[in-house]
């Protein structure tokens, strides 16, 4: 199932996402080890920078927090 899809078109419609989706993208991006699927990178890097801009928030994740845990994809 193509995740990071998912949510960024979830993220597009609603500009927001829920905060286990938010957990679910970073520790399929970063923490799990395995390669993000061939296509899934330009869904990460839009998602992100929906993000960073604030045009997608996430429930419950101050902006702040948001930001520190999109460094690691500086």
């Amino acid at each position: 199932m193509p995740l990071i899809k998912g949510v960024l078109e979830k993220a597009l419609q609603e500009s927001r996402i829920t905060r286990r989706e938010w957990e679910v993208v970073l520790e399929y991006a970063t923490l799990t080890g395995e390669v993000v699927r061939e296509g899934e990178n330009s869904h990460l890097c839009h998602l992100v920078s929906l993000l960073e801009g604030g045009e997608v928030t996430v429930e419950g994740v101050p902006q702040a927090e948001i930001l520190r845990c999109l460094a690691v994809f500086a």
